[in-house]
């Protein structure tokens, strides 16, 4: 079938790099934590007063960087350091690769023992599809018709299954109605890398390819310079 093209408009992301072990030494003593972010993401705009520690419960306990000029919140817990996107299609791809790659530099240099387990990326974009309306694109992969003849709207998630020779070891992807617009069609994907296998210098590829494919099965295609 013809490939159908979508346009971002909105994106947001999250990563999240999940560690292999717990790690309470830099929640312990935050303030390293707070030097090397500043080091890394101050150039962004970030300063002290962006910086928070919450350890009101121990499994809820979390140092967080909020880069105002940027919508980006980074967050180190006890198991993971998740980095949020709030507008990745004005920040670009490009900044928010860089920024997750000093957000685990920071870290592993606070401390060196932290090693990573996967790596997750969920990434929501309202997209506007060129030449079709929604109802048409979803009825390439599901019938939109109830057995009365009305039609009803639909949404479709397709699950992909672990592929260790890419280190890949699950993935989704959905199509959903961005309602009150005829043309426009919500694209959610999630993905998670081993860690061993995926190195963090080659997550942004890996993501790259991994949407490409996961799209190409269904006849779509996302315009390129644009949050994927």
């Amino acid at each position: 079938m013809d490939k159908i093209l979508l346009r971002p408009i909105l994106s947001v992301a999250h990563y999240y790099g999940r560690f292999a072990d717990l790690a309470f030494g830099p929640l312990a003593n935050p303030i390293p934590v707070y030097k090397t972010l500043l080091k890394y993401i101050g150039k962004y705009g970030a300063t002290l007063k962006d910086l928070k520690i919450d350890t009101t419960s121990l499994s809820e306990a979390n140092i967080s960087c909020y880069v105002l000029d940027l919508h980006t919140m980074i967050t180190l817990r006890l198991d993971r350091i998740q980095v949020s996107f709030f507008k990745l299609h004005e920040i670009g791809e490009e900044t928010a690769r860089t920024i997750v790659l000093n957000s685990c530099t920071a870290v592993r240099e606070v401390d060196a023992s932290i090693e990573f387990a996967e790596h997750e990326v969920l990434i929501e974009s309202l997209t506007q599809i060129e030449g079709a309306p929604y109802d048409t694109v979803i009825q390439r992969y599901i019938n939109t018709q109830t057995a009365r003849g009305e039609k009803v709207h639909a949404g479709v998630i397709f699950y992909s299954a672990s592929d260790p020779a890419k280190g890949e070891n699950r993935g989704s992807l959905v199509l959903d109605r961005w309602v009150g617009q005829e043309q426009g069609l919500l694209l959610k994907v999630s993905v998670v890398f081993d860690a061993k296998q995926v190195s963090l210098d080659a997550l942004y590829q890996r993501i790259d390819d991994y949407v490409i494919r996961q799209l190409d099965q269904l006849g779509l295609k996302l315009e390129r310079g644009h949050a994927r």
